[in-house]
């Protein structure tokens, strides 16, 4: 008993602590009796006999209880559970660092252990891996992701964005480290340098991780004039109308999804429109004539004030990847949805909604690399289906339990439309889109081969 009070998760062991009086209370019992019958039938040598056996034996049971709990058990079953080897990696990891624990719905950051273990740990619960990836806040630690095996799928996504990371393999969970400069890194538009204003000819100077911002005369490579051109990836946090701008003393132009926005020469130029939530191509041209120059991008959010875009909210991502969600109310007559949002992947273990329930329709493409059969599967809690090229492929019809459902349909390569609905009630909101390619096992749906409606559906060139 004593052995399993010590290696019992810690925040648990007043329960076991509080049986190890009654059972020495009942031992002693009997061993008091069991005294006073020898003490009456051999007087004092008795006593004495009493005493050796009972010394001998508690001698006997200590050496066997050693043995079995500091040698047997602890080194070869090794007892300790999944929660209290977590916690204590989490506090070895120290001040340094912020944890993702992707390990709902069994494991949280919450859990009494991990905050009996490691008090003041900082960490994030991750239901849906491309909420926090990639990472969308000021970096000032470092990144450790932890996933239990049944996330171990969302491990791509997230190498997808940091490859440099450092993997650990652990008994009951595997992490993955990464560097604060590497997402420094990631963080930041890619600026292309052009000589004259025309912005023509190769780049003369490209940087990555950069703000839209002027530069100054000093150790810049580039003599005055020069035109520049920023680009990547613009996140919107929410979905709704946003005013971007650009504050410039020259020559400047903003493209939004491919698409220009505003245009100007001086001063403060801006433009409006409803979006969708979620990661945008974005591109900010300027012509810098000296030093004195200025450019700044600024937004206004639904419901904000006028700022300039923060640089955590810049990606250096060329491509947008990713499905359409349009996210409607149940039961709602009204065929306007409350949620517009790029999903990079369909990875969701606690989607947010409205109660008590609402249904999503992802639209969009997926690139097939090579011809042949492949398998779709949805685990989801209630109802999902998969359609392509028009045709359902995936009909998950339930509710109130997690079940996986797959379905198989002969592709060509190239791109297909793809079309998921899943409909979300109270209790686990649960929605993942796998597939197994040709000769593969299942796994998820990366990022990589999901195109939006926006760029898969745009016409040829030639209008066809």
């Amino acid at each position: 008993m004593t052995g399993g009070i010590l290696t019992v998760d810690a925040p648990f062991t007043p329960r076991l602590a509080g049986l190890v009086p009654v059972l020495f209370i009942f031992a002693g019992l009997a061993l008091d009796k069991t005294r006073e019958q020898l003490s009456r039938a051999f007087g004092a040598k008795g006593r004495c006999y009493f005493a050796f056996v009972t010394a001998f034996t508690l001698l006997l049971i200590a050496y066997a209880n050693g043995d079995a709990y500091f040698n047997r058990y602890i080194q070869q079953q090794m007892p300790m559970s999944g929660s209290t080897e977590l916690a204590r990696y989490i506090r070895s990891l120290g001040s340094a660092y912020r944890t993702y624990l992707l390990g709902a719905p069994h494991l949280y950051f919450g859990l009494s252990t991990i905050r009996f273990i490691a008090p003041g740990a900082e960490g994030v619960n991750v239901y849906n891996v491309a909420d926090e990836v990639p990472i969308r806040r000021e970096v000032e630690k470092e990144a450790a992701f932890i996933l239990l095996p049944s996330h171990l799928d969302a491990l791509p996504f997230i190498r997808h964005y940091y490859p440099n990371g450092i993997l650990e393999a652990h008994r009951h969970f595997v992490s993955y480290k990464v560097s604060r400069e590497e997402i420094r890194a990631r963080q930041g538009l890619v600026g292309r340098y052009y000589r004259g204003e025309n912005w023509q000819g190769e780049p003369q100077l490209i940087r990555t991780g950069s703000l839209v911002a002027a530069e100054r005369s000093g150790s810049f490579p580039l003599s005055y004039p020069f035109s520049v051109i920023w680009e990547g990836t613009l996140f919107l946090p929410w979905y709704g109308y946003y005013t971007l701008g650009v504050d410039s003393s020259t020559q400047a132009r903003l493209f939004l999804d491919g698409q220009l926005l505003v245009e100007g020469h001086a001063g403060n130029v801006e433009g409006g429109a409803i979006l969708y939530a979620g990661p945008h191509a974005i591109e900010v041209w300027f012509v810098q004539r000296s030093a004195d120059d200025r450019v700044a991008l600024y937004w206004v959010l639904p419901g904000g004030r006028k700022e300039v875009v923060p640089r955590s909210l810049l990606f250096s991502d060329s491509e947008i990847h990713g499905l359409l969600g349009r996210y409607y109310l149940n039961g709602s007559e009204a065929s306007t949805p409350f949620l517009k949002r790029l999903d990079p992947i369909i990875a969701f273990r606690k989607l947010e909604g409205p109660e008590p329930a609402f249904n999503v329709e992802w639209e969009g493409c997926i690139h097939i690399p090579q011809s042949g059969s492949y398998a779709f599967e949805t685990y989801s809690w209630g109802t999902a289906r998969v359609y392509l090229d028009g045709r359902l492929v995936v009909d998950g019809r339930h509710q109130g339990q997690d079940m996986r459902v797959s379905g198989s349909v002969e592709l060509d390569q190239g791109d297909h439309d793809l079309r998921v609905q899943g409909e979300f009630w109270r209790g686990w909101r649960l929605l993942e889109l796998r597939w197994a390619p040709p000769g593969k096992r299942f796994e998820l749906v990366p990022s990589t081969v999901l195109i939006p409606p926006g760029v898969c559906w745009k016409p040829s060139k030639s209008g066809s």
